[in-house]
């Protein structure tokens, strides 16, 4: 089997397809950081439901404590002919051997209330790009995982917002549909230099608002939409009064809308 790299540069609830190639001498599959999020399954095995398309188990997530509805980055390899995936189908998930510990990403919710755009939150930060277009983003189980490009300080500790006007409707350019939101950043613990230049993931409850805007193109016989992120990409130094905001580009993160509306679950 070919190995595929996490793309996400169209969000969905899997981006990756995990199927088994006939004629493969070596029948297994190796993903890193991938997104998922901890679940049981039907036979109460903890499990991680993850964006390559598929639920995996490994024993060793019974005993590290994981709570259902947790996000993780997992970094796994599926032996796609050993004899406990005979009945991946039926139970659900892959028996997958675990190359790392589940790295846990911050969860945050995605507000329906927009906050005053024309000021700055308290101790604000500029983001380099809510998205960085090697990795992308990720849809699944009502979570929204980004991956975004971020310069702080070592050991800074930083609180992301996500929000949107819960009344808005799409508007067209060049015959897309476009949803915006509003991604923002403060610090919550300061740092000390150096500066890093990293990629942050974060996760956000995000399925009133996926399931609202899945609806609203629905019942307009829609069947997809873009949604772009505003975000202030820079803050004068000399005068925090002045800052930029921005956007990007919408095809970054195309939606198609789901005959019964249960996207991500």
């Amino acid at each position: 089997m070919k190995k595929r790299g996490f793309l996400g540069m169209v969000v969905a609830s899997a981006l990756l397809l995990l199927t088994s190639c006939l004629g493969d001498s070596n029948n297994q599959q190796t993903l890193s950081s991938i997104p998922g999020v901890i679940s049981t399954s039907k036979d109460y095995k903890t499990i991680i439901k993850t964006a390559a398309g598929a639920a995996i188990y490994s024993p060793s997530l019974e005993t590290a404590g994981y709570l259902p509805g947790q996000c993780v980055l997992a970094s796994f390899t599926i032996d796609f002919d050993a004899a406990e995936n005979a009945n991946a189908a039926s139970n659900g998930y892959y028996y997958a051997t675990m190359n790392a510990v589940p790295t846990n990403v911050d969860r945050w919710y995605a507000n329906p209330i927009m906050g005053d755009t024309t000021k700055l939150l308290d101790k604000e930060q500029a983001v380099t790009s809510p998205i960085d277009t090697r990795y992308g983003a990720a849809y699944l189980e009502g979570m929204l995982f980004l991956f975004s490009d971020f310069t702080h300080l070592t050991k800074q500790e930083s609180n992301w917002y996500l929000s949107y006007d819960g009344n808005q409707t799409a508007v067209e350019e060049n015959g897309k549909r476009i949803y915006s939101v509003f991604l923002r950043a403060a610090i919550k613990t300061e740092g000390q230099t150096p500066s890093l230049n990293s990629v942050v993931v974060n996760a956000f409850d995000a399925k009133t608002m996926i399931d609202g805007f899945n609806t609203k193109e629905k019942d307009l016989g829609n069947k997809e939409y873009y949604i772009k992120i505003n975000y202030i990409k820079e803050i004068d130094a000399k005068d925090p009064t002045k800052f930029t905001w921005t956007s990007t580009d919408p095809t970054w993160m195309k939606l198609s809308v789901p005959a019964d509306n249960t996207t991500g679950k």
